[in-house]
């Protein structure tokens, strides 16, 4: 269901903004990865204030640990205790107050199905029936293979646009009939909206259409192709934490980064699964897919941050300006008496320079370490470290967490 927020701000009665959303989490917060984003110069919203959260009986609003609180119909929230929403609550953030609605879904109205394929299958049905009359009479040795080789035959030759969806689909059905246990019969067929007996049809609502995809070698490349990288993401990131920054994972009991392919998709989709361990593996994998894509949001920041701050940390370290002022202030011996060296300015012009002369010595010496490791590499570990700990009410239980390695 889609929640609608109204914005407005205490300081301008004239302002107004309203946003729809269909997301299962609206995040809000003055930083612009946030889904609503609260523009705040003064600070009082914190990058990632607050968040609504849908859950099976609504929505929830949650404080993300916030400098300056959230408020609740006035109520002060408690940091990352869930609050369940109704249609018309208030939330206040700093100067803005948010009203939650909840958007009613309309559907169209809608006529009574009947199967457009029901002439044609029952034909099929007919047909099936004649074959399997005909196969029970023939060789065992022999009729498997050459029933077999007539369907391959007689598939080949349909063609048109469609052919391979009515294979397709075929394939499906055939394919669950045949893992039934024990031979188990499929239900009688009653297309949706048909009359059965004497029966009159009723009017019936259509379920709203869905994709059918049939199980294929094609879907197992394209599902495997997505979780490989999925888990090479991972790995990732856990090795550049690792390498780069120089923190190691807490453990944690189903570790993405420590699986295999095959291990994924028994975590998730193995037929032993009751559904509640189903789901709390789909939830665990899900946090930890949240975790990886804020890994790759603070990389973007941490690089902004090298860019912008390193290179002014650098700038500054070189300007022969602050250097000057510097030895300015240092004093000299000059027999009983103790001056400054801005008393000489040719003297602080010369200390200047042989500072700066010996500085960039050190870092031609040790090459682009030194530059990495004294101006850039701080500037991005901050950003970094700084972007992800504005998601860690998200995942209370999750391995972003880290330590430091011991060094």
């Amino acid at each position: 269901m889609p929640a609608k927020l109204i914005v407005t701000r205490t300081s301008d009665p004239q302002w107004r903004m309203e946003q729809e959303f269909e997301q299962e989490l609206i995040t809000i917060g003055r930083h612009e990865t946030n889904l609503l984003v609260l523009e705040d110069p003064e600070k009082i919203v914190s990058r990632h204030h607050a968040q609504v959260k849908m859950k099976p009986d609504g929505y929830y609003l949650i404080d993300c640990e916030s400098v300056n609180a959230t408020f609740l119909n006035d109520q002060k929230l408690v940091p990352g205790e869930p609050y369940l929403l109704k249609s018309g609550d208030r939330i206040k953030i700093g100067e803005y107050q948010i009203e939650f609605v909840e958007v009613k879904d309309v559907s169209e109205p809608t006529v009574a199905y009947v199967n457009p394929f029901v002439a044609e299958l029952e034909g099929l049905k007919a047909a099936l029936q004649q074959l399997q009359d005909k196969y029970a009479g023939e060789h065992a040795h022999l009729r498997r293979e050459a029933l077999k080789d007539g369907l391959r035959q007689i598939l080949g030759e349909l063609n048109g646009a469609e052919a391979e969806e009515v294979n397709a689909a075929l394939a499906e059905v055939l394919g669950e009939i045949s893992a039934r246990p024990g031979g188990e019969a499929m239900p009688d067929f009653t297309p949706p909206g048909t009359p059965s007996g004497n029966e009159k049809a009723t009017p019936a609502m259509a379920s709203p259409a869905e994709p059918r995809v049939a199980a294929s070698p094609r879907t197992d490349r394209v599902l495997n192709l997505f979780l490989e990288t999925v888990l090479a993401l991972g790995k990732e990131a856990v090795k550049f934490r690792g390498d780069f920054i120089g923190i190691a994972e807490l453990p944690r009991e189903h570790p993405l980064h420590e699986m295999s392919l095959a291990d994924l998709k028994s975590f998730l989709l193995d037929a032993g699964l009751t559904e509640a361990d189903a789901e709390a593996h789909l939830n665990d994998i899900s946090q930890q897919l949240e975790e990886l894509r804020h890994h790759y949001e603070a990389l973007l920041d941490g690089y902004r941050a090298c860019i912008k701050d390193g290179s002014a940390r650098l700038l500054k370290n070189v300007n022969p300006v602050s250097l000057e002022k510097y030895f300015g202030k240092q004093e000299m011996k000059l027999l009983l008496f103790k001056l400054p060296y801005r008393v000489f300015p040719f003297l602080v012009r010369h200390k200047a320079y042989q500072a700066l002369k010996q500085m960039i010595a050190e870092m031609m010496a040790e090459g682009a370490r030194s530059l990495d490791r004294n101006m850039f590499r701080p500037a991005f570990i901050n950003a970094y470290m700084e972007t992800m700990a504005g998601y860690r009410h998200e995942f209370t239980d999750s391995g972003q967490f880290w330590k430091p390695e011991s060094s």
